[in-house]
Parts: C-alpha cells; sequence; structure tokens
C-alpha cells in the first residue's frame, strides 16, 4: 500500500507573550503587559493610564489585541552592514583624478 505524502498540519504555537502587548482577560476591558514571569506561563498586567494591576495571570486565558512588533538587538551580529569593495573605490578615484 503506498504511503499518503499529506502531511498533518502542525498547529502554530502562539508567539511568547512580550512586555507591552494588549490583551483581554474575558472582559471588555484592554490591559498591557508589565512583566512576563520566569518561564512564560503567568503575566502581570496593568490597567493603563492607572496603577491597577492583576498578578500573575495564567497566558491560556488571554485574548490579543495588539501585538509589540518585536524588538530590535543591537548585535553586531545580526545587522548586516553593507560589504565595501576597497578596490572599487579605488578605481572610482582614479576615473575621477584623470577627469581632472
Amino acid at each position: 500500500m503506498a504511503k499518503s505524502r499529506i502531511r498533518a498540519s502542525v498547529p502554530e504555537t502562539p508567539a511568547a507573550p512580550q512586555v507591552g502587548d494588549m490583551v483581554t482577560v474575558g472582559t471588555d476591558s484592554v490591559y498591557e503587559i508589565a512583566k512576563v514571569h520566569h518561564g512564560g506561563n503567568e503575566i502581570d498586567l496593568e490597567f493603563p493610564g492607572t496603577n491597577l494591576m492583576r498578578f500573575r495571570v495564567p497566558v491560556d486565558k488571554l485574548t490579543h489585541v495588539e501585538r509589540r512588533p518585536p524588538t530590535r538587538t543591537s548585535n553586531p551580529l545580526t545587522d548586516h552592514e553593507p560589504v565595501i569593495d576597497a578596490n572599487e573605490i579605488l578605481e572610482r578615484i582614479g576615473a575621477v583624478m584623470r577627469r581632472i
């Protein structure tokens, strides 16, 4: 019997919550994530513009309203700078010098 080549669809794992994401917890109120606890299973929420907080809310109960874009790192190995070809620059300088 021939094997089926159709793969079972792998469910996407939700992106890890990060500080600044806007979420709801079963109500109409929108909270901002203030802290992600170690392990990422629980978070602290704050009501924007106030000092009202909800502590250690399980991530399973969240509904994301708005996600912040991922933060950029300042690691020079992740941001590739354009490669400068020194020979090409010297050739251009020589061509300009000949025109003068």
